[in-house]
């Protein structure tokens, strides 16, 4: 008589317990916050997975903001001058610096947007096969091997890459992957096709053809110690 007594109060219990509570066998386990110190593979699954972890957190602005921040390559004249031949070194960054002044706001409204999509990202490393000019420039002239990847983002129910979102260009360094270039990055779809202008001599503008003097990084550019390429 007790065990039935029980077994109907367990049950009653049961009956009235919130929804959520009912259902969390079934649910997944809730992401844990993001590990900023954390360290991704040096893989198209690294990749992947650092972005998924920002668009895991693309609603809680705070949290969203540090993780693209970390998107940034630290002391980037440093990195350049480490990667390229001395002749496109400072065309390239001059190009980093314009976009680094919109980079984090733009990236950041990005995946506030991809976060009520449904889609996926595709990566593809570039240096083997470019599909554009611009593609071509960014592979050239490096001081030695160098994996760059192309990351986009593309609707599930879209039927081609003519609808993929173009989120730039990435390289790996300390542990995490980087912006590698991002000017005029992330494209929409429908937008014109990005065609590079050929990298400046050191006698000519430094930044995408523009005049004036070399262009110094923003105040905002984080500067940690000097990194070294493919760190």
């Amino acid at each position: 008589m007790n065990y039935f007594r029980c077994l109907g109060v367990m049950c009653l219990f049961a009956a009235f317990a919130p929804a959520p509570s009912r259902a969390q066998a079934k649910n997944k386990p809730p992401v844990p916050a993001p590990d900023y110190t954390t360290k991704y593979d040096r893989s198209p699954a690294g990749l992947l997975v650092q972005f998924q972890m920002i668009l895991t957190n693309a609603k809680d602005s705070a949290k969203a903001r540090l993780l693209i921040d970390e998107l940034a390559i630290p002391k980037y004249d440093d990195y350049f001058h480490a990667v390229y031949q001395p002749d496109v070194e400072l065309f390239w960054t001059g190009s980093y610096t314009r976009a680094l002044m919109h980079a984090g706001a733009d990236f950041q409204s990005l995946f506030a947007r991809l976060g009520m999509e449904d889609g996926e990202f595709n990566i593809r490393r570039i240096n083997d096969a470019p599909t554009s000019k611009l593609e071509q420039a960014l592979a050239a002239k490096t001081k030695g091997p160098m994996d760059i990847y192309a990351v986009s983002w593309k609707k599930r129910n879209a039927t081609d890459s003519s609808s993929e979102d173009l989120l730039g260009y990435y390289a790996y360094l300390s542990g995490r992957f980087r912006w590698f270039y991002m000017l005029g990055y992330p494209t929409t779809p429908g937008a014109p096709a990005k065609t590079a202008a050929k990298p400046a001599a050191p006698s000519k503008a430094p930044a995408g053809g523009a005049g004036g003097a070399a262009p110094q990084k923003p105040s905002s550019a984080p500067s940690p110690s000097s990194p070294s390429p493919q760190q």
